[in-house]
């Protein structure tokens, strides 16, 4: 299927759910853009804004589109694909394809295949900001980023073209990853950078209610550090619970890593802290490097 002949349905109106819908009418790329939300308001605000049509309900979106975007949490994820799978059902509709911004691909892909087979494909725009919710929804959140395009091996090809081609329409830069290396790489580059602002946060937090100096004293370093603890707290639930096993695994090896600083003698840490410099900057420019290809 060509993008201009598509018609997206986009279930879940949140900060990535509102952006794309923004992204993909603003810019025209496919024929029509659908758009639905539990909530109410939300759905008044998306008409509002003109960012999607939008239907007062889900089953109707699912029946006026031929390729569907869910952009829930994954602990919702199930009863919106239940739904929609309903709707379809008393049409005798089938969906062209399924995709999910999941931030986590395992769990979410086993669950979108049993209903949907290989029309399914994982897309995971690797953007976002600390702040949720369709206020804070941007057209221009997709530029530069990275999108994961996660496939099985019997996802059909002209499923995952059609996913590459709409990262790329979004200005996104495709990557082709399984579901299992996904998962571990961005346990490591997203998920754990999250958990680990929200424990500093809270270790801050308990020091500033018995020193209250700290507070006067955080600066920049405090505040990039932490940014991404302001990220809704129901998403970073649900890293753990679709991403558990990897994040341990990261977490059991930062603890091992700060013990060993801690214990280190000087010369031998500053040699430490030079390679964890060196390692960002490896890291940086790869990315960098993907950015301009």
């Amino acid at each position: 299927m060509e993008l201009g002949a598509a018609r997206i349905g986009i279930v879940g109106l949140g900060l990535m759910g509102a952006s794309l819908a923004k992204k993909l009418t603003a810019s025209r790329t496919v024929r029509r853009v659908g758009g639905w939300d539990r909530d109410g308001a939300v759905r008044r605000l998306a008409r509002a804004q003109g960012m999607a049509e939008v239907p007062e309900g889900l089953e109707e979106l699912g029946s006026e589109s031929d390729v569907l975007i869910f952009a829930v949490p994954w602990r919702s994820l199930a009863d919106a694909d239940r739904a929609v799978r309903r709707g379809l059902a008393k049409g005798g509709q089938r969906m062209w394809a399924v995709m999910d911004l999941c931030s986590a691909k395992r769990a979410p892909g086993e669950l979108l295949r049993r209903s949907w087979g290989g029309r399914y494909v994982g897309f995971h725009p690797m953007a976002g900001k600390e702040r949720g919710g369709i206020i804070h929804a941007t057209p221009e959140l997709f530029s530069g980023a990275p999108c994961a395009i996660v496939s099985y091996p019997d996802t059909a090809p002209e499923v995952r073209s059609f996913a590459t081609r709409l990262a790329t329409a979004l200005g996104m830069g495709p990557v082709e990853a399984s579901p299992e290396g996904h998962d571990a790489a961005v346990a490591v580059v997203s998920h754990l950078p999250q958990l680990l602002a929200s424990a500093l946060a809270l270790v801050a937090g308990e020091e500033v209610h018995r020193n209250p100096l700290g507070a006067r004293l955080a600066g920049g370093g405090f505040r990039d550090t932490t940014r991404v603890a302001s990220c809704p707290a129901e998403g970073g639930a649900d890293l753990v619970s679709a991403n558990g096993d990897h994040l341990r695994r990261g977490i059991g090896r930062l603890i091992q890593i700060l013990e060993e600083f801690l214990s280190l003698p000087e010369e031998a840490l500053e040699e430490r802290l030079r390679a964890a410099a060196s390692a960002r900057e490896e890291i940086l420019a790869i990315a960098a490097g993907r950015s301009a290809a």
